[in-house]
């Protein structure tokens, strides 16, 4: 089964999709998150998929002048 994740938000917001995406992984599902890039470091180094949307400037820029 496919899992597609598009959490928004910090690092706490996001936290919780890589879990469950884990154990959906260990169980032999496959699960893409969608994020902005500045996260693609955290999502790849869980092991799963990734899709970018946003730039890490895009972020950057938001905490900036939210």
């Amino acid at each position: 089964m496919q899992f597609l994740f598009n959490p928004i938000g910090s690092f706490g917001d996001l936290h919780p999709y890589l879990a469950i995406g884990s154990l959906l992984k260990q169980r032999g599902h496959d699960v893409t998150v969608i994020a902005n890039s500045y996260y693609e470091h955290l999502i790849r180094r869980t092991g799963l998929g990734f899709v970018a949307w946003g730039t890490a400037e895009d972020q950057e820029d938001f905490w900036r002048n939210p």
